[in-house]
């Protein structure tokens, strides 16, 4: 058996031994914020560990902007939007016990890139936008949702909201 093959058998005991019937006490949030994941988040957890530069998960919704846009209205509202909503906060740590769990942190900042400072035509924005979407996410330290803006002139901007499905689907 090849290493490959070890590691991967190991990854598949590792997922075998996750999936087990869980008690009904286990699934209910913990007051630390932790809880244990979803059989969905398992699965992609998984192969988020077999695939870690991968950007299959990577879920991106783009938007084409046209008139006079406050870009930092924007950005604060983004920031007010990931501090309302917990799953937008949440990563995956590993437990003592080797296990992932999900966490909820109080406060976890998106990352937020502004592109276009000298004006940028369409292939170089859609160039922009496609790099940042396929960018992995780090689901130990986060944060699992970015904004990117490109500004193409001082009324054209594309923005693209992109999140890892870790946390788009429970």
């Amino acid at each position: 058996m090849t290493s490959n093959s070890k590691q991967q058998k190991s990854r598949l005991d590792q997922w075998l031994e996750l999936n087990k019937p869980r008690q009904k006490s286990d699934a209910a949030v913990q007051p630390s914020g932790e809880a244990p994941l979803s059989y969905g988040q398992l699965r992609l957890w998984l192969l988020h560990q077999l695939h870690p530069r991968s950007p299959v998960y990577n879920y991106a919704e783009c938007y084409h902007i046209k008139g006079d846009l406050d870009v930092d209205n924007l950005i604060q509202s983004f920031k007010k939007v990931v501090l309302r909503h917990d799953i937008l906060r949440t990563v995956f740590p590993i437990d003592k016990q080797g296990k992932p769990l999900q966490k909820v942190r109080s406060k976890l900042d998106p990352e937020i890139s502004v592109f276009g400072d000298s004006p940028l035509d369409d292939s170089q924005g859609d160039a922009i936008l496609l790099e940042e979407s396929i960018k992995p996410f780090d689901l130990l330290q986060g944060p699992l949702v970015r904004l990117v803006m490109v500004k193409q002139d001082h009324e054209h901007f594309k923005m693209a909201v992109v999140m890892h499905h870790m946390i788009t689907d429970k």
